[in-house]
Order: C-alpha cells, then structure tokens, then sequence
C-alpha cells in the first residue's frame, strides 16, 4: 500500500521518441499553420499589408473622385455677372449693360440742406430741370409738351427687335427713329418721366402756395388751373404705381430722438441703400441721344 502511494506522487519521467518517430511538418505546412496562430507573422509583413491595402484604395478611387469633380463643375450653374441679374429682374432696355451700382446713405433727414429743397429760385428750377431736361432748359421752352417736342437728348433708338419684348407687336402708332440713325422707334428712359414728374408736382405745390411771380412763372407749364391739376394727378399716378413696381425693401431703421424728454421713437430716413449710378445712365443718354424724332409725318405729341 505504501508503495502504492510513493508510486502516485513519484514525478513522471519522460523518454525520448526514438529519432525515426519525430515526424516534422513540410516547410510549406509550418507556413500555413503559422499563418493561424495570433500575432504570429512578424511586424513587417503587417506593414507591407497596410500599404497595399491603401495602395489600392487610391488606384480605384482616383477615377472616380475626378469624375466626381467634373461632374460638379459641369452641372454647378455659372457665376451670373450684374448685366445677367438686370436682365432676369428688369425688361429689355438698350441702357442695361451701362448700369453701375454703388451702396450709400441716403441724406434725407427732415431739416438735411439739399439744393433740390426750397422756394423756387432760378438755381433751383435749373437744377430740376437739368435732371430730366436739359435741351428744354437751354432753350427755356417749357410748355407742356416740352419734355417731348423740344427735347433731343432724352429720346433713344429702341431697336425693332426688341419692341415685343415690351410687349408690343403692332407697332402701327409708333415712331420711327430717324433714317441713318438704326432700325427701330423712339424711347426714353422712365427714370426721366419720374423726375419730370417729381418735378412737376413740387412746381404744382409752389404754385398753390403763391411762390411763382414774374420773374419766374417762365419756368411753370402754361395751362388753366384744371390742366394743371390733371397734369398733376397724372403724375402723382406715376410715382405711385412705379414706386409699388419696384417696391424697395431696403430696411429703414428706427433710433431714439433725444431731443424729446422723455425721447421719442424716429425713423431714420438717411438710410443705406444700393443704388444705380445715376450719373452713368445720364451720360449714356446723352451719348446715345437721337438728332430727332424722325419723320415728322408721324409725329404725335402725346402728353
């Protein structure tokens, strides 16, 4: 029994196969088996793996990133210069691609100094005038019709053409430009029919109030006192309907008037805008100004 026991806790002994039973694996088999074993290829070869891995990521994507590029460019609409945005938000005109805009402050505070306000004076009419009528001014003709029948340099050609763009296709009543200066009709620019009638209105305000006298009643349209009234309606009609034409939205903002105890709430009216150059499509105007009307026997003063 007790040698029974020593003999269970006796440390087995090993012996050695003899050399013909060690049996070693093929060198492509020890490969292979390796190839299973964690970690067992060494750190270069993993490196190798994770450069032609992203190798070839890049060679079969480059084509098709540039594809992809291409395509953006191709179907990206084109940067539109400021004629292409006159032309999508105004009508035809022959004045657009002269158009210029600059952004400023309006300076239009109630009591702002400007020599277009006040009393008539003979600056001031001239000045008024030299807005919308200087051929009229020069030649001190100023009756009714004379923004139409005495002025040059406010009337252009309109290219036939373009007539349907202004929505007109019999152009039966209209007059031609004259022979040798282009194919088309006789237009002016609105803007000078605004300023006309601004003008207007503010010489109808004066006339009420007994500004006029005989040293400067030349400058007013002849007419009876309804005439003038009439003329003057139409011309607030206008500006109304041109100014919910163009309906600008330019923020006009509200600041506190101090001058009040306790202060007041004011709008400012010297607000910033985006304007045209007003200078720039006078310029053009003139430059571009017809000798006449043309044929006289189509000629119609329409006031």
């Amino acid at each position: 029994m007790n040698q029974l026991k020593f003999n269970i806790l006796k440390q087995p002994i090993y012996q050695p196969l003899p050399s013909d039973v060690h049996h070693e694996l093929p060198a492509a088999e020890s490969e292979d088996a390796k190839s299973w074993l964690p970690f067992a290829r060494h750190k270069s070869d993993s490196r190798w793996s994770f450069v032609v891995y992203y190798k070839s990521i890049a060679c079969y994507s480059w084509p098709v990133l540039v594809a992809a590029m291409i395509w953006t460019v191709l179907m990206s609409p084109p940067r539109s210069s400021l004629l292409d945005c006159l032309k999508a938000t105004s009508i035809y005109s022959p004045a657009l691609p002269v158009i210029e805009l600059s952004d400023t402050d309006f300076a239009n505070d109630f009591i702002e100094r400007s020599p277009y306000r006040g009393p008539p004076t003979e600056e001031l009419e001239s000045l008024w005038f030299k807005l919308w009528d200087r051929k009229s001014l020069a030649s001190c003709i100023c009756t009714q019709h004379a923004h139409l029948t005495n002025s040059t340099e406010a009337m252009v050609l309109l290219p036939s053409e373009h007539m349907p763009d202004l929505n007109r296709h019999d152009t039966t009543d209209y007059m031609r430009a004259p022979a040798g200066e282009g194919d088309g009709y006789v237009a002016s620019l609105e803007v000078f029919h605004q300023l006309h009638c601004l003008n207007y209105i503010r010489q109808f305000t004066w006339y009420q109030m007994g500004a006029y006298n005989e040293n400067n009643s030349q400058h007013l349209v002849n007419g009876t006192l309804k005439e003038l009234r009439i003329h003057t309606d139409h011309c607030i009609e206008s500006l109304r309907i041109a100014l919910m034409c163009q309906a600008d939205v330019s923020p006009v903002l509200m600041k506190w008037d101090n001058n009040y105890d306790p202060p007041r709430p004011a709008a400012e009216f010297s607000s910033h805008h985006r304007c045209r150059n007003f200078d720039a499509i006078m310029n053009w105007n003139e430059a571009h100004g017809l000798s006449t009307f043309g044929n006289p026997a189509h000629q119609h003063n329409h006031g």
